[in-house]
């Protein structure tokens, strides 16, 4: 099953580390969450950048329609390990081709602490 982390681009300078860490892991996608769930910026410009910063993960948008979804979405996260690992096998077992993680601050070793728990 693949793994793919959304992560939390709220600040610009920072979209090129992220995007490089991410690619380095265990990631085969990099989601960038609109505006309604966190503080970015231009939520087209910054997949662009994001591809530009990378060698072989993929890159998609994402797009929250509605402030409902967004504060949806962040009640449903799992947060603990457990509950991270737990979801995952979940998925795992329903025959899930992928698995989106999603980072919930801008501390970039993030990436690394999700990949060090799944592996």
């Amino acid at each position: 099953m693949n793994l793919g982390l959304a992560v939390p681009f709220t600040d610009p300078a920072a979209l090129v580390a992220w995007a490089r860490r991410a690619d380095a892991g265990p990631y085969g996608r990099i989601g960038v969450p609109d505006r309604i769930l966190y503080d970015n910026s231009q939520p087209m410009v910054m997949p662009a950048a994001t591809t530009a910063a990378t060698e072989r993960i993929r890159v998609q948008p994402e797009v929250v329609l509605a402030p409902e979804l967004a504060a949806q979405s962040v009640r449903a996260m799992a947060t603990t390990a457990p509950e991270i690992r737990d979801a995952v096998a979940a998925y795992r077992e329903l025959g899930a081709h992928e698995v989106m993680l999603s980072c919930w601050s801008d501390d970039i070793a993030q990436i690394d602490r999700l990949a060090d728990l799944l592996s």
